[in-house]
């Protein structure tokens, strides 16, 4: 008993780590949810085996069952991966429109331009990758990474958000692992200045 305490603890803990503060209530209700329910959901799938079979059958199917489950979900582990800092910060500087935005307005698509060194076209799609990850985490609802066919090395990244009130929530989303892949993403671009980023809201169209 002591054990199995010991190790829900363990599972425990470990969800919490492995989620950013901005989530981790809501990552937390869903890990008590399927907890619960797995629960609920075994208690009446084997009661129902050992009703129609006996103890035994029950006891056996169940522990073969498990066995599965072990090996299906063997590559999928509940911790961050290693080394990686969920700390809040906001290196990004707030948009400043130009004229007022209703919270409610979208969607808005946030582009931003690179220019790559061929030799680090690789590097930097291995690392485009890992951003797509990181935008959809902030709350994106699509990503994608655009090559220009007639300027080698020019990239262009865009991603979109459902609403400007989503797009705003994205700096309290902000860790200190994005802000590491960012500036690895700068490293990456070979002009003077910085990528160039361009935010687009939506227009209403009126007919």
């Amino acid at each position: 008993m002591r054990n199995t305490y010991s190790h829900g603890n363990t599972l425990s803990t470990a969800s919490q780590l492995s989620l950013p503060n901005w989530i981790r209530a809501r990552g937390m209700s869903f890990y008590q949810m399927s907890l619960m329910g797995g629960s609920a959901l075994g208690a009446f799938v084997w009661g129902k085996i050992t009703n129609s079979t006996d103890v035994t059958t029950g006891v056996v199917a169940s522990a073969i069952f498990g066995i599965v489950a072990l090996v299906l979900i063997r590559k999928h582990r509940i911790h961050g991966h290693e080394g990686e800092d969920l700390s809040p910060v906001c290196p990004i500087e707030r948009p400043h429109p130009s004229r007022d935005i209703d919270p409610h307005e979208g969607p808005v698509m946030i582009s931003i331009e690179y220019h790559i060194h061929q030799e680090q076209a690789d590097a930097f799609r291995k690392l485009m990758a890992k951003t797509r990850g990181s935008r959809l985490k902030q709350g994106a609802l699509s990503w994608s990474l655009f090559e220009d066919v007639e300027h080698a090395g020019k990239f262009l990244e865009y991603f979109v958000f459902e609403t400007w009130a989503d797009y705003l929530r994205r700096f309290d989303r902000f860790t200190a692992d994005d802000l590491a892949m960012q500036e690895e993403r700068h490293r990456l671009h070979i002009d003077s200045s910085p990528p160039k980023l361009t935010r687009r809201i939506a227009t209403q169209l009126k007919h």
